[in-house]
């Protein structure tokens, strides 16, 4: 990593599969006035579908100047962290950006991500340095979560046991993607009672007492 560029604030986006990270994302285009955006689009298929949907909104939008790269066949986190350094580098030294966006793949652990932003390459370099972290936000399926908390029968008090308890990768997944983030965008509250919404804001407040919500 060899950029001399004016570093670019980034922020990461997590969920977990249909959490509504790309309407999110697809919003944030839409709103985001003057600011211009910097996009990297990580899915683990062959096939972007969430590229795909994005190229659409910018599509709409008659956007031209937002720049998008999208790393797919790997996951960020493990696979092609290498891939993840280039495209920043290429986005920051490129796009003109404002703000660069990592939409992360649902599958994602957003620890490892993190990890590889401020890991130190060979001459001690690290993506930070060219893009600082502004904020890890996840989006929650609000009305998903709330039904795998309870169909394993723990207790917002019981949070340690999450991690001794096997074979349930996938809600294991989601409580990572809570317990490191800044911002937490409950997503799908429409679908849940108001008993059942106090219920999740608490299990979250239990999980990251430290994130906005």
């Amino acid at each position: 990593m060899k950029s001399e560029s004016t570093p670019v604030p980034l922020t990461l986006l997590s969920g977990f599969l249909g959490s509504g990270k790309t309407t999110l994302l697809n919003r944030l285009l839409s709103e985001c006035g003057d600011m211009k955006l910097a996009l990297l689009v990580n899915d683990v298929g062959e096939i972007n579908i969430d590229a795909s949907l994005v190229k659409t909104q910018l599509k709409e939008l008659d956007d031209s100047a937002t720049q998008m790269v999208e790393l797919s066949n790997g996951c960020i986190c493990c696979s092609i962290q290498g891939d993840l350094a280039e495209s920043v580098e290429e986005l920051v030294n490129t796009s003109g950006a404002d703000h660069i966006v990592i939409e992360a793949s649902g599958v994602a652990e957003p620890t490892q991500v993190l990890q590889a932003l401020f890991a130190q390459d060979l001459f001690g370099k690290r993506i930070s340095d060219i893009a600082p972290v502004n904020a890890l936000v996840t989006v929650i399926d609000g009305s998903l979560f709330l039904k795998e908390w309870r169909r394993i029968h723990l207790l917002d008090t019981q949070k340690e046991l999450i991690r001794q308890n096997e074979g349930q990768p996938v809600f294991e997944l989601m409580v990572e993607q809570i317990e490191c983030a800044d911002f937490i965008l409950l997503n799908k509250k429409d679908l849940l009672t108001e008993e059942e919404g106090v219920q999740l804001l608490g299990i979250i407040a239990g999980l990251n007492p430290r994130a906005h919500s």
